[in-house]
């Protein structure tokens, strides 16, 4: 448990560290509306991806 504690909080540092978050968040935002598109969400989601991917390759790099 405490190995997974440590992690989740790592992974917190890293995001809140990352001036990318703010794409994180306005695709939130936009995933709540409720009449988008199936091809929307997926879009979304995936830019969420790829944010992340870019956090942790940040993270890496340094």
């Amino acid at each position: 448990m405490e190995q997974l504690f440590s992690a989740a909080h790592a992974a917190s540092r890293m995001y809140s560290q990352s001036w990318r978050r703010g794409n994180i968040v306005r695709c939130q935002s936009r995933l709540r509306q409720t009449r988008l598109t199936k091809r929307l969400i997926d879009f979304y989601l995936d830019e969420i991806e790829r944010e992340i991917d870019f956090i942790i390759f940040e993270r890496d790099a340094a």
